[in-house]
């Protein structure tokens, strides 16, 4: 049972919760006793608040699933932590980092930005009506992007002709 999410009780909160065709309804089914159940579950705690009007969160632990939903989603016990969305009573296939689409996200986040920005590329997808979207980890450590060597000797280049035009027409002003 986890103790920063939301835990599912029975099958009438996934339907109510699905209702909502603005909402993406995002489970987590797993452990919440182990390290990673845990850390999953405080990604979302983390998160919920800001992206509460786009995703409704729920725990649902592999004791505690019931047998329609174990069946429907092919959900065993051997899973780790697994997280399915689910958009207009649909679950959404989602490749998470290169992986190949699947309703099952397994791949570990690294952290709190990979995991807001795979719920805002998922959330992105929905509103474009895709059931097959493919997601990225953040790329907030490289906040600049590499630029080509040419680019950059040009950047150079133009940098200095502008710097010799300045100290040109100040001469030139002042004589």
């Amino acid at each position: 049972m986890s103790f920063y999410i939301k835990n599912l009780q029975n099958v009438e909160e996934i339907a109510r919760a699905q209702q909502d065709p603005r909402r993406v309804v995002v489970m987590r089914f797993g452990r919440a006793e182990t390290e990673e159940g845990r850390r999953i579950d405080q990604l979302i705690s983390l998160v919920k608040d800001s992206v509460s009007r786009y995703f409704v969160f729920f725990g649902c632990e592999l004791e505690d699933i019931p047998r329609e939903i174990k069946a429907k989603y092919t959900i065993t016990k051997e899973m780790k932590d697994v997280l399915i969305f689910f958009h207009r009573q649909q679950p959404l296939e989602v490749s998470f980092n290169q992986q190949p689409p699947s309703i099952h996200v397994v791949e570990p986040f690294s952290g709190h930005d990979d995991f807001l920005s795979l719920l805002v590329q998922v959330h992105q997808g929905v509103a474009r009506n895709q059931t097959h979207i493919r997601a990225f980890a953040s790329y907030a450590q490289h906040s600049t992007p590499p630029r080509p060597e040419h680019q950059a000797q040009k950047e150079e280049t133009q940098a200095k002709s502008e710097k010799g035009l300045g100290t040109r027409l100040g001469a030139a002003c002042f004589q």
